[in-house]
């Protein structure tokens, strides 16, 4: 009877959001990306919600000036 059970759900803090448009002209959906640390160091690019196509891309130091030379120094690695 004591025992209880629960739903663990794993959290993971989110350090900022960046915009960018898809690349293709029959698209140029506007897409908002959010990113934890982790998946910044990662970051190559991202698929369009509207068109489904994988667009490369980079972030820069003016998506993430707060982090951006921990995101640097980690991509080294």
């Amino acid at each position: 009877m004591g025992s209880t059970r629960g739903i663990k759900i794993e959290r993971q803090v989110l350090l900022f959001e960046i915009e960018r448009r898809c690349v293709f002209a029959d698209c140029n959906e506007r897409v908002f990306i959010s990113l934890t640390k982790q998946e910044a160091i990662k970051f190559d690019g991202f698929e369009c919600r509207a068109c489904e196509r994988w667009n490369s891309d980079t972030l820069s130091r003016k998506d993430i000036p707060d982090w951006w030379e921990d995101i640097r120094v980690n991509q080294e690695d």
